[in-house]
């Protein structure tokens, strides 16, 4: 429903900008330059509409009629400041000068989002646990790799495989592990990689909305994938508290989309140690903060992933969904809240609200 939304929204605003530009374009339709400097940018749009996904295309072809509309603006500011009245040079020259100027802007601004989603930085916090943890822990956070769009299965082991480099004692996947686009193929590998990592205690694991085609039909079984998981030692939790090492907890939570217990019906009768609780979608803060759990870990926002989708979702929780924190780092009493941008895109190749990253997290843990 919110990428109906969002589609729809797109398209109001394409129509709103051919509406303003009607005029000028009219103006200079009789001149064949501008015929083929208009014949070229709609044979451009056609052309990225063909070679990328739908999407993609969507967001290339509105933000250059965003630079466009700029353009104008500005250029009749700067025209009207420089001339005072005076005779104004040809409008065909400022029209191709606009239109110049917005696929240089547009470009530049979109390479800048394609880098931003494709590489993957490594943010880090440091904690200190007032609870009993056993000593220090080092924890990997990894959500929304959602392999097959930015990355396929060769390209996640080798991130994993960086991630390893950190010597995690830990590593955490937050949901959205794959997608309605994942085939079999990567998907089986992922789980593979994921089960190979090297760390103390192991990887755990719980779903987001995307992992069993909450969004449309996957490739693959939720079985299948719950399998392949499994068997390749991962350790995936529903609605259950894993106590690690007799030092802390892991609590595993259903995706909010489904049925789910409680958190504190998860807490409840669990021993005085560190409680980590994985949950994808960041909605439940006050409920976790009051159950006395030290660190929830969430994903699914991609940090806002597009400008103005984390404005608007912060405007309008009821179309986006009520997000208790957009992305980075809160506290509420006595817990600790941590957002991830993800490591990969959802649907589109951009990124402008927010980069791609994995977290490494060093909580400094009492002992008994």
């Amino acid at each position: 429903m919110i990428w109906v939304l969002i589609l729809a929204a797109a398209f109001a605003l394409v129509l709103a900008g051919v509406i303003l530009l009607r005029k000028p374009v009219a103006k200079a339709a009789g001149k064949r330059s501008v015929r083929i400097g208009l014949l070229a940018v709609f044979a451009i749009v056609f052309a990225v509409t063909c070679i990328l996904n739908f999407y993609d295309a969507m967001i290339i072809q509105l933000h250059l009629l965003v630079f466009w509309l700029f353009g104008e603006c500005a250029d009749g500011v700067i025209l009207h400041v420089r001339h005072r009245g005076e005779a104004k040079e040809p409008w065909l020259t400022g029209f191709l000068r606009v239109l110049i100027a917005a696929y240089i802007g547009c470009v530049f601004y979109l390479a800048i989002g394609w880098y931003a989603a494709h590489h993957v930085w490594q943010t880090e916090y440091r904690l200190t646990a007032e609870r009993d943890l056993g000593g220090s822990l080092r924890i990997a956070m990894i959500s929304d790799s959602h392999v097959g769009d930015t990355f396929d299965a060769d390209g996640f082991a080798e991130l994993l495989h960086r991630i390893e480099q950190c010597n995690p004692d830990i590593v955490v996947v937050v949901g959205d592990f794959v997608d309605e686009y994942t085939t079999v193929e990567d998907m089986r590998a992922s789980a593979k990689a994921l089960g190979e990592m090297k760390s103390k205690y192991g990887v755990y694991f719980v779903y987001g909305n995307h992992d069993r085609g909450g969004h449309g039909e996957c490739a693959f079984s939720a079985e299948e994938l719950d399998k392949a998981l499994r068997e390749s030692g991962v350790h995936v939790l529903e609605d259950e508290a894993a106590l690690v090492a007799e030092r802390f907890y892991v609590i595993g939570r259903k995706d909010q989309s489904e049925s789910r217990k409680s958190i504190l019906e998860l807490t409840q009768g669990l021993e005085d140690r560190y409680r980590i609780v994985l949950d994808h979608q960041p909605g439940d803060f006050d409920a976790e903060s009051r159950a006395g759990v030290d660190l929830v870990l969430a994903g699914h926002t991609h940090g806002g992933l597009l400008i103005p989708i984390g404005i608007a979702a912060k405007i309008l929780p009821d179309v986006f969904g009520d997000f208790n924190l957009l992305y980075g780092r809160e506290t509420r009493g006595d817990t600790e809240f941590i957002v991830s941008s993800g490591i990969a895109t959802c649907m589109f190749s951009f990124k402008t609200g927010a980069v791609s990253e994995y977290v490494i997290i060093d909580i400094d843990g009492k002992s008994r």
